[in-house]
């Protein structure tokens, strides 16, 4: 499951959502840095974290985010992928309205 943010300028708006997150301004995400050398977003509520990572890519149009999970560890279905992708949607409109036109979910 995926999200597709709309913006002309996906940079800044991974560059306003990052360190927001690092920063401890959005108090239930983190930023999970990855062995090679990517990141992931995390939502950190007791019964959510970890379960469904979302992981941030740099388009010429948008920002996608994708869902992962770790490797042997636990899966996720598909209402878990929703929750938390509505979650980061909040975050979205909360914080970040001005630096996106539009967004869209895949499947």
């Amino acid at each position: 499951m995926k999200l597709a943010i709309f913006t002309i300028d996906a940079l800044n708006l991974y560059n306003k959502i990052t360190p927001a997150m690092r920063s401890g301004e959005l108090h239930t995400w983190t930023v999970i840095d990855r062995d090679n050398g990517g990141i992931c977003y995390n939502y950190t509520p007791k019964l959510w974290s970890e379960k469904v990572l979302l992981v941030p890519e740099i388009g010429t149009d948008n920002l996608l985010i994708s869902t992962r999970h770790w490797r042997g560890g636990y899966v996720p279905n598909e209402d878990m992928k929703a929750f938390v992708l509505s979650k980061f949607v909040e975050v979205l409109l909360g914080h970040f309205r001005d630096s996106f036109d539009t967004f869209r979910f895949e499947k």
